[in-house]
């Protein structure tokens, strides 16, 4: 192994790096490595705190992860945002990752397999108090869990099989024995330090729930709140004027009373709208565990095929899920359960999928929209 002469192992599974590359974006670079890997979610190269925490850096920069998120590439800044890919890597087969800085464009570039795969965010400073990792899982400030450097929860998988790693300030790869190249056997050694409760990813869940006419919801979890309350909503059209406005929908209970009109009113979109969408900006970015969509009762309709999108900071899509509630007896309300929790959610959005047919197919008609987390 050789990087800039010295390379020290780290926890149980991973590698510490004393190199100190800039993926700042302030000036053009390259960071590309090989993996092979069957993790749907796995640090790959990380620029953490010390000990491998993961805070909030403040104006002297922030920490930066390239990972795995349901298999596919993703590049995360601390409380800035996070760059996804599309390209799902998780099939046991080699695939060259690449992170670039496209100084021209002002943006991160994710490539895999030598094609841009995603793009976004703009220039960040690096903390000067984060190094270098490889392949190693870190630790979660915003996680319910302690911040001891164990990001079990959201990346509960090592990368085993990392190779060829290697960064360069002007994009040309170097040669290998330059300090920039770091080579690593395929398969790096795991050697368990300490004992590590495996975690088993469960996919998001829907639920029908009770649909109360009025009140207010306690926590389903203690510690949990509602994000929602405090954010800003907005949506596609409103019934009639300044009627069922989508603020409605947000107030933290379930006390609307005036069905479509007046003070006090349901979210309310038109009837005529094409693709109707609701939109909640949560008053701060969080780890969401469950999200409650509370109809107008009696209008099960109006909840009919309903894709729910939660979005980081850049409007990113981190978890999509399609409710179909086809039948019009079914659920008013609904609620669904990210039983491993959706880190750095900043928004949530409703919209309409699939054929429609009649005013009611196409219309949200919402008493309550609450995102659970912490």
């Amino acid at each position: 192994m050789h990087a800039g002469g010295e390379i020290q192992d780290l926890y149980a599974n991973g590698f510490q790096s004393k190199v100190s590359w800039d993926l700042s974006g302030q000036t053009p670079f390259t960071l590309e490595c090989e993996i092979e890997t069957s993790a749907d979610a796995a640090t790959i190269i990380a620029k953490p705190f010390h000990n491998g925490l993961w805070r909030n850096g403040g104006g002297q920069g922030q920490g930066k992860m390239l990972f795995l998120r349901g298999g596919r590439v993703s590049f995360d800044i601390g409380w800035v945002g996070c760059v996804n890919g599309r390209t799902n890597v998780s099939d046991n087969l080699r695939h060259k990752v690449a992170l670039k800085f496209n100084k021209r464009r002002n943006k991160y570039e994710i490539y895999v397999d030598e094609k841009l795969d995603g793009d976004g965010l703009q220039s960040v400073p690096d903390h000067p108090e984060t190094s270098v990792i490889l392949g190693l899982s870190i630790g979660h400030q915003v996680n319910p869990m302690p911040n001891n450097g164990d990001m079990v929860p959201d990346f509960p998988n090592r990368l085993t099989n990392i190779s060829n790693v290697w960064y360069s300030a002007d994009g040309t790869r170097p040669h290998e024995e330059d300090e920039e190249f770091v080579k690593i056997p395929l398969t790096v050694p795991v050697a368990v330090a300490m004992p590590m409760q495996a975690t088993v990813l469960v996919p998001p869940q829907a639920i029908k729930i009770n649909n109360p006419s009025s009140g207010t919801i306690s926590a389903p979890s203690s510690g949990w709140q509602d994000f929602c309350v405090g954010g800003r909503a907005v949506q596609s059209s409103n019934y009639s004027g300044s009627w069922g406005g989508a603020e409605n929908a947000i107030r933290g209970n379930l006390n609307s009373s005036s069905g479509f009109s007046g003070s006090g009113s349901y979210a309310h979109t038109n009837p005529n709208d094409s693709s109707p969408t609701f939109r909640v900006t949560t008053k701060t970015v969080c780890t969401c565990f469950e999200l409650r969509v509370y109809g107008r009762p009696g209008y099960q309709r109006r909840l009919k095929r309903v894709r729910v999108e939660l979005l980081d900071s850049s409007d990113q899509v981190l978890s999509q899920f399609d409710y179909e509630n086809n039948e019009r007896k079914d659920a008013a309300a609904f609620k669904i359960v990210y039983a491993n929790g959706v880190a750095g959610v900043a928004g949530v959005r409703l919209q309409k999928y699939g054929q429609l047919q009649g005013g009611d197919d196409k219309t949200f008609n919402l008493n309550a929209v609450q995102l659970w987390g912490v």
